[in-house]
């Protein structure tokens, strides 16, 4: 792996990886997805397991839960909605760098 001295780097360099690097970062995250994923299903198979219903099934001692009403919207794509819960979507991600609050993009009750 080629190792970088970030300080020598001028200004121009850094921000070029910065706008790179959250596309890199969730392009690896979902080969890690995938890989562990098929890993998964090898050695489901491997004991007579079916994943899908091992991780959907209720004998995993979570309480199903009703789905969430969104609480915010991306204003450039009504389709793109979030509820406020898990990881925070790429678009809003994308939003908040360039300025924007997280409080703008409230779904008006």
């Amino acid at each position: 792996m080629a190792k970088f001295d970030l300080e020598k780097m001028s200004l121009a360099e850094l921000r070029d990886i910065e706008e790179k690097l959250p596309e890199i970062i969730a392009s690896k995250e979902e080969d890690e997805r995938r890989e562990f994923l098929a890993f998964m299903q090898k050695e489901a198979d491997k004991r007579g397991l079916d994943v899908k219903t091992m991780m959907s099934g209720s004998s995993n001692g979570r309480r199903k839960t009703g789905s969430v009403k969104p609480k915010y919207r991306n204003p450039s794509d009504a389709s793109e909605t979030w509820s406020g819960r898990g990881r925070t979507p790429r678009w809003m991600n994308e939003l908040i760098k360039k300025g924007k609050r997280k409080e703008d993009f409230l779904i008006a009750k």
